[in-house]
C-alpha cells in the first residue's frame, strides 16, 4: 500500500502539485505512526504503546525541507484585514504610550542606550526612549 501511495504521489507531482502535497504528506504521516511502510523490513521505535518510523519521520522533514516554496505558494500566509490591522497599530500605539510613561524618569544615557538597535528592548520601547528623547532633549 506504501509504495502504491508513492506512486500515485510521483505521478500527481507531474499533474496536480496542490494534490500531490496532500497525498505525499498523508502518505508521510500514515508511515510515521507505522500503518504503511514502502519497504520489506519495518523499522520502528517504541515510545510506550505507540510505534513510529524513523524514515518516514525523516522523509517528512526533509520533504518540508525541500518544498518550503511550494508549500508557501499552496498556503499562503493570512493576510490581515483592515479592521485587525488597525486593531495592531491601536495595541502598538498603546504600548509605546505605555512605555513613554515608565522611561519619562530615565536619564538621557539611560533612554538612549534603550534607543539603539542592538539595545535588547522590543520595538515599542525604542520608539517610546527615541519620542522622549526627541521632546524632552529636542534631538
Amino acid at each position: 500500500m506504501g509504495i502504491g501511495l508513492i506512486g500515485i504521489s510521483s505521478l500527481l507531482y507531474f499533474k496536480n502539485k496542490k494534490l500531490y502535497v496532500y497525498v505525499f504528506s498523508l502518505t508521510l504521516i500514515v508511515g510515521i505512526v507505522n500503518l504503511i511502510d514502502i519497504f520489506y523490513s519495518s523499522i520502528t521505535i517504541g515510545i510506550g504503546s505507540i510505534k513510529l518510523n524513523p524514515i518516514f519521520l525523516a522523509l517528512l522533514i526533509i520533504f518540508l525541507v525541500l518544498n518550503k516554496e511550494l508549500l508557501n505558494k499552496i498556503f499562503p500566509e493570512k493576510k490581515l484585514t483592515e479592521k485587525e490591522l488597525a486593531e495592531r497599530n491601536a495595541k502598538t500605539q498603546n504600548l509605546i504610550k505605555i512605555y513613554e510613561h515608565k522611561f519619562h524618569s530615565k536619564t538621557e544615557s539611560e533612554l538612549r542606550n534603550i534607543a539603539e538597535e542592538k539595545s535588547g528592548y522590543v520595538n515599542e520601547a525604542k520608539i517610546a526612549s527615541t519620542n522622549i528623547l526627541r521632546n524632552k532633549y529636542m534631538l
